[in-house]
């Protein structure tokens, strides 16, 4: 009963249980599917991630430099900080088993039927499992969108991703965009890269298949089509994920019940910050609850990352639109800092690595 109980085993979530961990308090996990499904993300750990990745003898590829690519111009930046990547599978399969190692409880293929919140700090919530136990805790973090999902009628965007060997390409991030879409490369492993597309569902319409969408992508850059075509899909067909929007969602004002990860918000993946936000609100939720001090988390929440939503849909609209990215990349061959502010605007201080 005193145990805080995490619903959502993604990056959030475990980085959260990891945390209680770290602190010898042994938290209870809760998942509705398996952990280790793959799932349509960039692999993309921004710097501030890398000192728990470590902490957690997580392992990731560093990188560097990015390279961004619109109409042929290309504007590659090399990184204050180094960057990681990592296999969001593998990662999220290592977090579960550190949790399951120091004792802490993880269920997986379960659901949640139904929250009875607290009404009151000094209440429990109760917590109904499809397998027909009832849980109870006054410190409840909520780490998955599917609970409360504030959706609009029809999808905004479609992500799609595949993973792919002999891609051949250094180990830097690579963004190549076109109107109404960009997509991300990088190395998840040694020989093994992450592709991973966010399009505007209306353009993504008006074709027959995605394979033919991602050609069509792909044409637009011959060096890139060359890669594609002689590389191995390590998938047996894209995986895709409709985005409904992206920003801070509604939440409950439920006490002593902390919303992380993508159940409080979606940033735009232009950022390359999404990973980092879930599992550095994981870590906030936890410390909160650590430290019994829970007065005021959503708006020091909100302090934190609502500055950095607002810049990621600045960059995610230049993206979207080559002809103005183009104009910006140039701009930021000529003003060098410009890439650092916004570099700086999209993600948080860093906490020295060992690495």
């Amino acid at each position: 009963m005193n145990s805080p109980i995490i619903i959502g085993a993604g990056i959030a979530g475990l980085s959260a249980a990891n945390n209680f961990i770290d602190h010898g308090i042994k938290p209870i996990v809760i998942e509705a599917d398996i952990i280790g499904r793959d799932k349509v993300c960039g692999e993309f750990f921004s710097p501030e991630s890398l000192f728990f990745l470590d902490k957690w003898e997580i392992p990731f590829i560093r990188i560097k430099k990015g390279n961004f690519i619109a109409k042929n111009y290309i504007y590659s930046f090399n990184f204050p900080n180094a960057a990681g990547s990592i296999s969001r599978s593998q990662c999220e399969l290592l977090l579960a088993k550190r949790i399951v190692n120091n004792n802490g409880l993880l269920y997986t293929n379960t659901s949640v039927t139904e929250i009875i919140n607290a009404k009151n700090k000094n209440e429990n919530h109760i917590i109904k499992l499809s397998n027909g136990q009832t849980l109870e805790t006054n410190n409840l973090v909520i780490a998955t969108g599917k609970i409360f999902n504030n959706k609009l009628n029809e999808p905004k965007y479609v992500g799609i991703k595949a993973h792919f060997k002999n891609f051949n390409i250094p180990n830097e991030l690579f963004m190549y965009m076109i109107s109404g879409a960009y997509l991300g490369i990088s190395y998840v492993d040694n020989s093994t890269i992450n592709l991973c597309c966010l399009a505007k569902k209306q353009l993504v319409d008006n074709f027959k298949t995605l394979s033919d969408f991602m050609q069509f992508f792909f044409n637009f850059y011959p060096d890139l089509n060359k890669k594609f075509n002689n590389s191995i899909c390590l998938f047996n067909d894209w995986l895709t994920a409709y985005v409904f929007d992206f920003g801070i969602k509604k939440i409950k004002n439920w006490p002593n019940c902390f919303f992380i990860g993508d159940a409080a918000a979606l940033i735009y993946p232009a950022s390359g910050n999404g990973l980092a936000m879930g599992l550095t609100s994981g870590i906030m939720a936890s410390e909160y609850i650590i430290s019994n001090s829970k007065k005021n988390f959503k708006k020091n929440w909100r302090k934190r990352y609502s500055k950095r939503i607002f810049y990621a849909k600045i960059l995610h609209n230049v993206f979207m639109n080559p002809k103005i990215s183009n104009i910006g990349f140039r701009l930021a061959n000529l003003y060098p800092k410009m890439s650092k502010v916004f570099f700086k605007l999209t993600r948080e201080k860093l906490i020295s690595s060992k690495r």
